[in-house]
């Protein structure tokens, strides 16, 4: 039961976190590329 319960919070935070990381790496990197452009 608790193992069941753990593997979903770990799918759940699986999939939040994985589009959160995305967004911010995407985040920094355009920061990055609009400073050395400049």
């Amino acid at each position: 039961m608790f193992r069941t319960l753990f593997t979903l919070l770990l799918g759940a935070a699986i999939a939040v976190g994985i589009p959160l990381a995305t967004k911010r790496v995407a985040r920094t990197t355009m920061t990055q590329v609009h400073r050395i452009n400049q």
